[in-house]
This record gives structure tokens, sequence and C-alpha cells, in this order.
């Protein structure tokens, strides 16, 4: 999704999630094929029970792939996905988080009143982390941000001179006084 830019306002940084945030397709995988090893071993003892076991193995052999791709699906193929399409996005202006086509979040900075960021264990000084930020509306949590601390600091820096913008604009004098011959 290409975002609106306003006026002068350019991307500062764009990126995705850390790939932290695939920890958990990841022992979904080793767990399923785990499962999936142990399932099909026995069911190649189910013909010994019997000559009617012995022509229901291949339909449950079957019935397993199946059900572990399904499981694959669910949990792993999608949150990967999810993974590649979601983008964190840091304006001279806003910070987005935009997947796919959706914009999932879209915080200006005008709003931000707190800028805080959770470093996660073991992560160093440029680790992964969680971003949050506080507006009047509530705080909003980007897990998983690459170097949270710099992003922080970005969205920090972001914020001040929005609010320093602001702050000009709203003590000049009005143009409009000025055509009708009235001066401050």
């Amino acid at each position: 999704m290409k975002i609106p830019l306003e006026g002068d306002e350019h991307v500062v940084v764009r990126t995705r999630a850390h790939p932290r945030a695939l920890r958990g397709a990841a022992w979904m995988f080793l767990v399923l094929m785990f499962l999936l090893g142990v399932v099909l071993g026995l069911l190649t003892r189910v013909p010994s029970l019997g000559p009617g076991w012995a022509t229901a193995t291949p339909y449950l052999v079957g019935v397993s792939w199946l059900l572990a791709g399904l499981a694959a699906l669910a949990w792993i193929v999608m949150p990967v996905l999810r993974w590649l399409r979601t983008r964190i996005v840091i304006t001279t202006g806003t910070l987005w988080t935009v997947r796919g086509r959706r914009t999932l979040q879209r915080i200006p900075f005008s709003m931000v009143s707190r800028v805080r960021s959770k470093s996660v264990h073991g992560g160093g000084s440029h680790g992964p982390g969680t971003l949050e930020v506080t507006t009047p509306r509530g705080a909003v949590s980007i897990r998983h941000c690459p170097d949270v601390r710099a992003a922080a600091a970005i969205v920090d820096q972001m914020t001040q001179e929005v609010l320093r913008m602001q702050a000009l604009h709203s003590t000049e004098p009005d143009d409009s006084d000025a055509r009708h011959g009235t001066t401050w």
C-alpha cells in the first residue's frame, strides 16, 4: 500500500517486524513435524491389528497428511505471510502500521504524549522490542519492532518537531488582519 503523505511529509523509516516474530511459527513447525512423525510411525503398525485395518491404513495416512497440511497452513504459513505483508512506517508526521493494503494503525505525532521502548532480553543495545506510544485515546503497542530504541528516539524526535512547528504556527499573526489594515 502506498501511504498517503501530506504536503512536505516524507518517509523516514520503512521496515517490517523483526524476524523474532516468526519464532512461534518455527516452534509450531517443529511440533507439527514431530507429531506427524509419531502418527505416521504408529500407522505403520496398524496392519498388524488385522486385515480390515490394513485396507484402512492408506486412508488414515492421507487424513494425517491432510490434517498436518491444514495445521501448517493455519499455524505456519499464515503467520509468515502476515509477517511478510506487515510494515512499520515512520514519516515526518505520522507513525503507521500497514498490513497489505490495509492501514492497521495511524498515529499522527501531534497526538503522541509519550513514547517508550521495551527491549527483549538478549536483544542487545540495538535489539528488537515493543514500541509503546501513548496518545489521548490510549496506548498503542507495536511488537517486534527492530532496533526499538532507535525507533523510539526517531518517533520522539519527530513528535517534538511536529509540536514545535504547531507552536510556531499558532503564534504567527493571522494574514487576514493584515489585509484589512489591522497590524499587531
